[in-house]
């Protein structure tokens, strides 16, 4: 794969950490990678949609409930929940302390494929960046572009926090992550236990761990 690095004036995330844009070829074609800009919110806004609704579908359409949940999907105002992730975005990214990211993945015809989102958590010590989600448009979800975002909002972020954490389960087991240098977040570590009180996963550190968290070394 080479990497060709572009220049791009329109971004507006990563004030500490900026990630600079490349394009490559790939077995999708060319992709360009870099910083999000304003109107990437929308695309972005519209995966993550996306992707929450065939969640809902997946959790819910199959169980002894499913009659009640599929009423229930029809009652959800798609419009609004698109509102209220791109408010969440914009919140993220204009977080005062400058570390928030939002890496995104477009193919040759400029269409968001994929997207990365780090943001630093707030008034914590040690301070902790984590890598929220890694999504890719359901066509592309079998190729490696998303162990690419992983690899390149992790670099890029690297010196700028004690630990780098990731939540995401999109792009593979947890050998994905070990390939890039993850490793398991040690329960009685306090990282763990700030991480804990965010999330209100409860006291079983281990089970959320396996399940949800690495650190980045």
């Amino acid at each position: 794969m080479q990497i060709q690095n572009i220049k791009s004036s329109n971004t507006f995330t990563s004030r500490n950490n900026p990630i600079p844009t490349e394009a490559f070829i790939s077995s999708l074609g060319k992709i360009t990678m870099g910083e999000a800009s304003a109107e990437d919110i929308t695309p972005v806004a519209k995966l993550i949609r996306q992707s929450e609704m065939r969640s809902f579908k997946l959790r819910n359409f199959y169980g002894s409930n499913a009659a009640e949940a599929k009423e229930f999907y029809k009652q959800i105002n798609k419009n609004s929940w698109l509102k209220d992730i791109k408010v969440y975005l914009n919140k993220v990214l204009s977080k005062p302390d400058g570390n928030s990211s939002l890496l995104v993945a477009k193919n040759e015809e400029g269409k968001v494929v994929g997207y990365a989102t780090m943001e630093s958590l707030d008034g914590v010590d040690p301070k902790i960046g984590v890598i929220e989600n890694i999504y890719l448009d359901f066509y592309h979800t079998n190729s490696n572009l998303g162990h690419y975002l992983l690899y390149k909002i992790a670099q890029t972020a690297k010196g700028q926090f004690s630990d780098i954490v990731t939540q995401s389960p999109y792009i593979g087991g947890h050998h994905i992550y070990s390939e890039f240098g993850f490793r398991q977040l040690p329960s009685s570590s306090k990282a763990v236990r700030i991480l804990n009180t965010k999330y209100n996963c409860g006291e079983d550190y281990d089970g959320w761990l396996r399940k949800n968290l690495n650190y980045y070394i």
